[in-house]
């Protein structure tokens, strides 16, 4: 038990106090799209990159939960594919290809931010 408070409950509190008061002072900002992500994790504020790190922490674990169960996805249950992240890539390193990503893909920023990030890790680590 205490390892899953540790893995997926803490980072999921931080994210959510540290975007709490930041959710109430700016209602029209879309804090799921890769183009929030992008501006916040492409900072040189201090707190932003910590914010951004929280959110990538939080994603990366809930993603590798899910990884190889099935998922409701247009009315069938499908299979969730890989992620292939290989032991000993850093979240450091995560989140230098989410920024890439999203840098080299703008005409995607406006789609979800959870959806990108699971592309970009595909795109870098899923090789056939």
């Amino acid at each position: 038990m205490g390892c899953l408070i540790s893995r997926f409950i803490i980072p999921a509190l931080v994210t959510l106090l540290v975007s709490g008061p930041a959710c109430a002072a700016k209602k029209d900002v879309d804090f799921s799209s890769g183009n929030y992500w992008y501006k916040k994790c492409s900072s040189d504020d201090l707190a932003d990159k910590f914010y951004c790190i929280g959110y990538l922490r939080g994603l990366s674990e809930g993603l590798q939960f899910f990884e190889g169960s099935h998922m409701k996805i247009d009315g069938a249950y499908r299979k969730v594919a890989p992620f292939c992240v290989p032991k000993g890539a850093v979240l450091a390193q995560r989140l230098d290809i989410f920024k890439k990503y999203l840098q080299d893909h703008p005409e995607k920023r406006h789609k979800r931010a959870s959806i990108l990030y699971a592309l970009a890790i595909r795109k870098a680590f899923c090789r056939k």
